[in-house]
């Protein structure tokens, strides 16, 4: 993928992104790699990566381990970090003091997001809160890239 990169191309992999994953990008490029965190431990500890099969050793991890280490790569907003700061800006936009209060109180601890829907769902605002999230999720990616000097585009196509 080359420069400059699709910003919804990036929104939606952000939105993808499993928990204990990492996307990294590269800036130069505007490639992505997705690593996951044993992967990339496993990459940084010869040790541990003496153990895997010699095609791990042989091509996936130096590939790992050049990404993580590079300065070429950049890493991308974790998924955990977006939620909690789009749950936490819809909080700011919501009118209802009493609502947003619950919203509030929803968001702490580990069960947050679930406990987020659920009142979303009970208020029936998952509409609003599904138009709120696509744009917020969008900012943060683009405010990101800006903050990186990383130039990108407003496609309407996913690459």
């Amino acid at each position: 993928m080359a420069l400059p990169i699709s910003l919804r191309h990036l929104v939606t992999e952000v939105e993808a992104l499993q928990e204990g994953w990492t996307i990294y990008l590269n800036r130069k490029t505007g490639g992505l790699m997705t690593i996951t965190d044993r992967e990339a431990r496993i990459a940084l500890n010869e040790e541990q990566a003496s153990e895997l099969a010699d095609w791990l050793m042989e091509d996936f991890l130096p590939k790992v381990k050049e990404v993580v280490t590079s300065d070429d790569y950049v890493v991308l907003p974790s998924k955990t970090s977006v939620e909690f700061s789009v749950m936490d800006s819809y909080c700011d936009a919501v009118d209802d003091e009493q609502f947003r209060e619950s919203l509030r109180n929803a968001i702490r601890g580990q069960e947050g997001p679930a406990r987020f829907n659920d009142l979303i769902e009970a208020k029936g605002a998952g509409e609003e809160w599904e138009l709120f999230k696509t744009e917020a999720v969008k900012n943060l990616v683009a405010q990101f890239l800006d903050s990186h000097e990383i130039s990108y585009v407003e496609s309407k196509s996913p690459a």
